[in-house]
């Protein structure tokens, strides 16, 4: 395999990977304002890559990852809060 950085080759490369925010899975409870109550909202989807041959959920499980509760105590959209980054 060949990496080029600008017109210099590159002979020595590496890589990290920091997995201690990496969560088994991420599970989002919103405010609904029309029911007066907390509702919980689907599991976030995993985002697989084509790079490589990592699975999010297989890095956590092997950490010892638990599962990231998101709570927003405000209106959110299903799938703002389905994918995991909410309004804090």
């Amino acid at each position: 395999m060949w990496w080029k950085f600008g017109k210099d080759e590159v002979f020595d490369f590496e890589l990290q990977m920091d997995s201690r925010n990496q969560y088994a899975s991420i599970k989002s409870r919103t405010w609904d304002a029309s029911a007066h109550q907390m509702t919980e909202t689907a599991n976030a989807t995993e985002v697989a890559l084509k790079q490589g041959n990592l699975s999010a959920s297989k890095i956590a499980s092997a950490m010892g990852s638990i599962d990231n509760n998101l709570v927003a105590t405000i209106p959110v959209s299903p799938g703002e809060a389905k994918a995991g980054q909410m309004p804090g």
